[in-house]
């Protein structure tokens, strides 16, 4: 994969086409860039290529993206570029619960789909509200659905940036896979527990 969210321009880029408007010096459709944007972010942390979906499959059924995390966790990803904070309920995850369900059938015998990702500037809901979401997308489709704000993605590069090497022994699945929205304590604490239980704490 290549590194774009370590470029000078990533950080505006995102930020400026998660409100939906295209940054300067680019062309196109801010969702679009967005969308680009994010699975920059993905493939960074990750350190695996994001197969990348949604705009370049216009007309079809699907989600933005799929990743695989270093834990061999496949997640679905859908970005929301959105003017103000982005306000998701019932409808707006009816799409995304036919194509986890599609999915799961498609990855049958090969790595297990674990959870649905979307990933916002804001979100209109608390936290709480945003649990009960994930909860009725668990009784839907059999997985957890987990919300990441743009603000808290680019502390996780950041962060990833300092220490690359600890991409491999993170738990993901404890930072996406468990529901809900996707907090930098959360990410903070599963790297600081990953780092002093390995030899790169010693």
């Amino acid at each position: 994969p290549t590194w774009r969210a370590l470029s000078d321009e990533y950080n505006s880029i995102i930020t400026v086409a998660a409100k939906n408007k295209t940054p300067i010096g680019l062309s196109g459709e801010a969702w679009q860039i967005f969308e680009d944007a994010v699975a920059d972010g993905l493939e960074f942390i990750f350190g695996h290529r994001v197969k990348r979906l949604g705009g370049r499959k216009r007309g079809q059924k699907v989600s933005d993206m799929i990743t695989r995390t270093p834990d061999d966790k496949i997640m679905i990803v859908d970005t929301k570029a959105s003017a103000s904070k982005f306000n998701i309920g019932g409808p707006e995850l009816r799409p995304l619960i036919e194509y986890v369900r599609k999915q799961k059938i498609r990855q049958n015998g090969r790595l297990e789909v674990s959870a649905a990702l979307i990933v916002a500037d804001q979100f209109e809901q608390d936290s709480e509200r945003l649990q009960e979401l994930s909860g009725e997308f668990l009784a839907e489709t059999g997985l957890p659905l987990s919300f990441l704000e743009v603000s808290t993605l680019l502390k996780i590069v950041a962060a990833m940036g300092k220490s690359p090497r600890a991409r491999n022994i993170i738990s993901w699945a404890q930072i996406f896979c468990s529901g809900g929205v996707v907090t930098p304590d959360k990410f903070n604490r599963e790297l600081s527990a990953a780092v002093r239980e390995s030899h790169m704490g010693s």
